[in-house]
């Protein structure tokens, strides 16, 4: 199977506000925030990122949607 880059990052966080501004100061784009602490970001070029805050006792992940050339 072959993949064509990635489609879109999801990441969590134990706190929003520091990890929205980040991405902010990388020159990504908030498209929408949700009223419970997450929101998705998009740069000039590459994949959208998804960031959601978890709680403290959590710990953190991090996934990858990769993009491929059909439905398979």
């Amino acid at each position: 199977m072959t993949t064509e880059g990635i489609e879109a990052a999801f990441l969590e966080t134990h706190n929003w506000g520091k990890a929205a501004k980040f991405f902010q100061s990388l020159g990504f784009e908030l498209e929408f925030e949700t009223d419970h602490h997450s929101g998705q970001f998009r740069g000039e070029q590459g994949p959208s990122v998804f960031i959601a805050e978890v709680p403290e006792t959590q710990e953190t992940r991090t996934r990858l949607v990769l993009k491929t050339p059909g439905a398979a």
